[in-house]
């Protein structure tokens, strides 16, 4: 792929460059939908602007504990240094980011009363998608999301790992990128039309969880650790679901109760 371009002489992280117009075509987005109810630019920009720093410390804290033995292996051999544990650390995982921003938001709502925060919520599930499609697409450039092999895949040349050289393999992060470009216009539909207003979150965590969860069928690689003999991020897909279902069967089952006694 092409980890790195070069522009007027400067080499650049392709991911990075993707992320950052990601972010920023984000940002307007989520700023007209903020107008939609009621929320001034500059605080719609401050929920982004919080959110992207959830997104940044909760990624790298997740992407560390997925790696947490070999962190307490260089604790054991008096081996910590920054260069040692920099490999551990340094990554992202996605869930770690989302959930990062999830608490970033509501720590921003509770300081910030006068926003609410169902609405604040409801433009954050329309946005997520929208600059994860982007940074999927980083992804795919910059080789770090690879896939399984196999005979109609992409075959990677500018790549630094060994094992994705010039192997075929299915390009998983675009088919994120397509998942998620998807889910973003479902919501924004959803959105506009004032449906299912203040749970909008929900439909976004069920409909990637359940997406994540087949995608990671399809990825080829094995550092984001494993439990149960399911990836990080399909177990964390599967108690997203399981508690989500949950929570719908009960608005069901209340809903109706109410109805009962109505009629009663």
């Amino acid at each position: 792929m092409y980890p790195i371009i070069n522009i007027f002489g400067f080499e650049i992280q392709t991911y990075s460059l993707i992320a950052a117009i990601g972010f920023a075509v984000t940002a307007v987005v989520a700023v007209r939908l903020g107008r939609c109810r009621g929320i001034s630019a500059e605080k719609t920009l401050m929920a982004t602007l919080v959110s992207a720093f959830g997104i940044f410390v909760g990624g790298h804290i997740l992407f560390a504990l997925t790696n947490i033995k070999s962190i307490i292996k260089l604790i054991s051999q008096d081996d910590l240094t920054v260069n040692s544990v920099l490999p551990y650390i340094s990554g992202m995982v996605f869930y770690g980011g989302l959930f990062g921003a999830v608490i970033a938001v509501l720590i921003y709502t509770a300081v910030n009363k006068d926003v609410s925060k169902n609405n604040v919520f409801d433009i954050f599930a329309v946005s997520v998608p929208l600059f994860h499609t982007f940074g999927r697409i980083g992804c795919f450039f910059a080789g770090c999301c690879y896939g399984v092999e196999c005979d109609f895949g992409l075959a990677a040349y500018l790549n630094t790992s060994p094992t994705h050289y010039g192997v075929k393999r299915f390009p998983v992060s675009l088919a994120e990128a397509g998942v998620n470009l998807l889910i973003f216009a479902v919501l924004l539909l959803l959105f506009k039309r004032n449906k299912l207003k203040g749970k909008l979150i929900f439909i976004y965590h069920l409909t990637y969880a359940s997406a994540r969860f087949v995608l990671e069928f399809f990825r080829g690689d094995s550092i984001r650790g494993f439990i149960f003999g399911f990836s990080t991020s399909q177990f964390i897909s599967l108690l997203i679901i399981f508690v989500l279902v949950l929570y719908f069967l009960f608005l069901y089952i209340k809903k109706r109760s109410k109805q009962n006694n109505l009629i009663e």
